[in-house]
This record gives structure tokens, C-alpha cells and sequence, in this order.
């Protein structure tokens, strides 16, 4: 029996850490009840060939890798209907409806991607899923110290060079003690090693992976598809439809950043998944309280802990 015991809690034990290697320990809260997300350590990818229902799913190893990082064109030229390149990594994205089986479609027409959101998530595990417009919007401009916890620069991908990109500081960081620059307007401005200060607090890195779209010459003659602006433009999905032909993302440049409700759905756009952060060192202390005026409530679905007649969230907040 306690040889079974032993196994059991060892093979717990390693799924917890398994799972942690799967996100960025920084904390990100996305609503004014105070709930907290963490990142997936890198974007979502696709390898395989044929019928996408065929492929595989991963999330990229580090937050800095993207296709389109050693000028890879799979994002163009495999078609997912087709033969395509044995093991091609797709990381941009149409817009993930039921048609388009999480976006791996080509399609430049936009009614083509109607329909109902389908969540990336679903192809993670359980907890997994895509922030909404509004989660987005919040981390952007309403959590707390919002301004000072966002910035653009680059990460030193640990090989050759820097890569472009967004980096979200997560809640309660302090940008001086990181050595951080908030609103930076140029990638140089922060520039950032695996282990730096920052990095190591949790700091979430947005690639600039391009967009997948029609290409235009200067003259205003169309050429085509292809993947464009990579190493200028930061492109995320949110899970939010924007009437029957659009929906949210992040878009982020050196002249331009905001959280879009307007975006066509059929460009690929990278994605990147969150899941709902564990329990914070403020709901254990309101738990550990032993004080008769402690409880576990539940309301509307969610656990709340009721102390000295006041509500608070899993992450220590007040709930109001």
C-alpha cells in the first residue's frame, strides 16, 4: 500500500511541475473582480501535413520562437488542405471558427472564418484558453500601474540575435528595480536576456511574428499572399467576434499600439493562450485565518472567501 501511496504522490508531483514549466510565473489580473491569468511560456504551433485534423499542437519552447524567426515561409506556402512539408511549423492563424479548424485555412475571404468562436485552448487541455477583448483591454490599460508595466524592446534569443517584440511585466513589478522602460518606443529600449531581472520576475515576451496577409506594392498593385512586417508588428488574437466578418487582437509597432476590435479574420495572427493562475500568497493568509468570521462561500460558480463580512477572490482581492 505504501508503495502505491509513494507512486502516486511522486507521479502528482511531477505533473505539477510539468505544468509549470508551461507558463510564465508572472501574474496578470484581466477584470476588476481581480482574477489573474499566466501565459504560456511561448505561442501556439501547428506541425504536420495533410488534413489539419491530422496535425499536432505544441506551444513553442521559449517565448521568443516563431516561425518566421529564421525565415521560415511555411506560414505561406504550406496549405493545410495539401501535402504540404513534412514536420512545417504554422504559427499564424486565421481567426478559429468550425470551418477552419482552429484557423488553419488560407482563405483570404473573410466570410470563410464565420461562425462561432472555437478556443484554441481546447487543443492544450483542460484551463487552457485565449484572453477575450475585454482581458486584453484590461491588462493594456486598467490593471494596476498598467502604463508603467508594458513597453516594447527585445529578447536575446539565447543563439545569435534579438527579437522584437511586446514585454508585459506582470502585476506588482517594479520597472526600476527590473531596469525596465515602460512605453519604450523603439525595440532598443529594453533589451533583455533569458535571465535577466525582468524575465525572471515573470515578464511575458510578445514576438513581433508579422501577419499573414494580401501584399500590396507601392503602387498599390496586388501581388499576393504573404507574411509581412516580421520583426515590426506584434499581432494577437483575442476570442472576441467583432460583427460577421471581423474580430479583437493586439496590435502593437513601434508607432502603434492598442487593443483593435476591427481586425480581418482571415489574417494570420499568432496566438497566445492563458490559463487561470494558482491561488496567491494573500488567499493564504484569508484561508489560514482561523478566526470564526472566516468561510468558503460559493457565489455565481466561483469560491469566494467571506472574512469579517467582506468577499475576496482567489487572488486576495476584494470582490465588491
Amino acid at each position: 500500500m505504501k508503495r502505491i501511496y509513494f507512486l502516486f504522490a511522486a507521479l502528482c508531483c511531477a505533473a505539477t511541475i510539468h505544468a509549470a514549466d508551461d507558463v510564465v510565473p508572472g501574474k496578470f489580473t484581466i477584470n476588476a473582480d481581480g482574477d489573474q491569468v499566466q501565459f504560456a511560456r511561448g505561442n501556439l504551433q501547428a506541425i504536420g501535413t495533410g488534413d489539419p485534423s491530422s496535425w499536432t499542437w505544441r506551444i513553442a519552447e521559449n517565448q521568443w520562437d516563431y516561425a518566421g524567426k529564421e525565415n521560415n515561409r511555411n506560414n505561406i506556402l504550406l496549405k493545410p488542405n495539401s501535402a504540404g512539408f513534412p514536420g512545417a511549423v504554422y504559427d499564424l492563424f486565421g481567426w478559429s471558427t468550425d470551418q477552419t479548424y482552429y484557423g488553419l485555412n488560407l482563405s483570404t475571404s473573410n466570410s470563410d472564418y464565420s461562425g462561432e468562436f472555437v478556443d484554441w485552448g481546447n487543443l492544450m487541455g483542460e484551463g487552457w484558453r485565449t484572453l477575450t477583448y475585454d482581458e486584453w483591454e484590461y491588462i493594456w490599460n486598467r490593471r494596476e500601474n498598467a502604463l508603467g508595466l508594458r513597453g516594447i524592446g527585445r529578447v536575446y534569443d539565447g543563439v545569435s540575435e534579438y527579437i522584437n517584440g511586446l514585454i508585459l511585466l506582470p502585476d506588482g513589478a517594479d520597472k526600476k528595480t527590473l531596469g525596465f522602460t515602460a512605453n519604450a518606443t523603439s525595440w532598443s529600449d529594453n533589451s533583455l536576456s533569458p535571465d535577466s531581472k525582468a524575465m525572471k520576475a515573470g515578464a511575458v515576451f510578445l514576438p513581433a511574428t508579422g501577419i499573414r496577409g494580401l501584399y500590396y506594392t507601392q503602387s498599390g498593385v496586388l501581388v499576393g499572399i504573404d507574411v509581412i512586417q516580421v520583426s515590426n508588428t506584434c499581432y494577437y488574437w483575442a476570442s472576441t467576434p467583432y460583427g460577421e466578418e471581423n474580430a479583437s487582437a493586439l496590435h502593437v509597432t513601434q508607432e502603434h499600439s492598442q487593443v483593435n476590435l476591427t481586425v480581418d479574420r482571415f489574417c494570420g495572427r499568432s496566438v497566445r493562450l492563458v490559463r487561470a493562475a494558482s491561488a496567491s500568497t494573500a488567499l493564504n493568509q484569508i484561508t489560514n485565518d482561523q478566526s470564526p468570521m472566516t468561510n468558503k462561500v460559493i457565489k455565481d460558480g466561483r469560491l469566494l472567501i467571506l472574512r469579517n463580512g467582506k468577499l475576496f477572490n482567489a487572488t486576495g482581492a476584494e470582490v465588491k
